[in-house]
């Protein structure tokens, strides 16, 4: 039996006619992504925790030791003594002093092959804080223990001191 025409409902003309089914989601099999397209934020984001991490420690491993070094030379022990045996700078500070938890040192060579090493160092007290500045000078650095006599040490008294604003005060040993 033929179809009846009137049991089909009537399509309008200006509709435009649906698309047909994508053949290619039935044809492209399911590829599992890659594991650098899974997690390559998480391994970015590792490497660069990573690499701040190791980058401070190293820094922060050379600061430590070149302070801990420069804290245990016959220089600095002895300008520390030399300022806390100060009357002067006594009278300023206080006592007991407290030395600060870093030091600097620098070493410059001249023409004649002396080596010189400027330590820079503060000492605190109840009452004030200086910064201490000693030299010490190697005169004969081909011996290779590094000695640096002390030439002279300056005491540098803070600009905030009344009485004493800017004042320097070299001690010699």
């Amino acid at each position: 039996m033929a179809p009846d025409p009137s049991d089909t409902p009537a399509q309008d003309p200006s509709a435009e006619p649906a698309p047909e089914p994508s053949t290619d989601a039935l044809t492209r099999p399911s590829v599992d992504p890659t594991w650098w397209a899974t997690n390559w934020k998480k391994f970015c984001l590792t490497v660069a925790v990573f690499t701040t991490f190791a980058s401070l420690s190293c820094f922060g491993g050379g600061l430590i030791g070149s302070t801990v070094s420069t804290k245990r030379s016959a220089q600095y022990q002895q300008s520390k003594a030399m300022v806390e045996n100060d009357a002067e700078i006594a009278a300023y500070t206080g006592t007991p002093v407290r030395e600060s938890w870093i030091a600097w040192a620098t070493v410059d060579t001249d023409d004649q092959g002396f080596a010189r090493r400027t330590i820079l160092f503060t000492l605190t007290g109840p009452a004030g804080e200086v910064t201490v500045e000693s030299i010490g000078t190697d005169r004969t650095p081909d011996d290779g223990l590094g000695e640096y006599p002390i030439d002279k040490v300056r005491v540098y008294l803070p600009q905030s001191a009344p009485a004493v604003a800017g004042q320097v005060i070299t001690l010699t040993p």
